[in-house]
């Protein structure tokens, strides 16, 4: 089938490769309406993005119809390509450029785009460290609850009993717990007898 098959060529822009399998898919399934065919162009077009990372930037913006998507990627690419041509081969500055004269204006919208979503993700990134910092509760000012390290022979003296309130052991290790001086899996092994 050719609306399944149907690869965008290099030299094809992603207004015309729409177009194509707009028409392909209006032949292939005429007894759809145009909304259905919108939806499944849509998804052809969005498998059709052969570039993982622009595939990947116009599947995050869930763009609904091929209008939708053809404006997205058209936009993502120019940025992925302004973005490219502006950035040094050490660092890219994180500040926008000026703009030459020369220069479109869609490149500046794009830059300026660029620069605030950059900062937005300046700004989580703070959000998130204030958050996981206000949320951590560590105890003795360390986080001991789920630590994998044996237990060094000063926390082993400080261990306190529950059950003779003795330290240097815990309660499955007490000399004077009842039951014959069985362990705890012989206190278990009964439980599970009498029942």
């Amino acid at each position: 089938m050719a609306f399944r098959s149907k690869r965008r060529q290099p030299t094809e822009s992603w207004a015309s490769h729409a177009e194509a399998l707009l028409s392909l898919a209006e032949k292939a399934y005429p007894h759809l309406d145009g909304r259905s065919i919108d939806a499944m162009v849509n998804a052809q077009l969005l498998q059709s993005v052969e570039d993982s990372h622009l595939q990947y930037l116009l599947r995050r913006s869930t763009p609904t119809t091929v209008a939708d998507s053809v404006r997205e990627l058209t936009i993502q690419q120019a940025l992925l390509q302004t973005t490219f041509l502006h950035s040094s081969p050490v660092i890219a500055s994180a500040e926008p450029t000026q703009t030459r004269p020369s220069e479109p204006p869609i490149i500046a919208e794009f830059q300026s785009r660029l620069h605030s979503i950059e900062e937005s993700i300046h700004e989580l990134q703070r959000m998130m460290i204030h958050d996981r910092s206000e949320h951590t509760m560590p105890v003795d000012g360390r986080r001991r609850r789920f630590s994998r390290r044996p237990p060094t022979e000063g926390e082993r003296r400080r261990a306190q009993c529950w059950i003779c309130q003795g330290f240097g052991h815990i309660a499955r290790q007490c000399p004077s717990a009842s039951g014959n001086g069985e362990g705890s899996s012989a206190r278990t092994g009964r439980m599970t007898r009498n029942q």
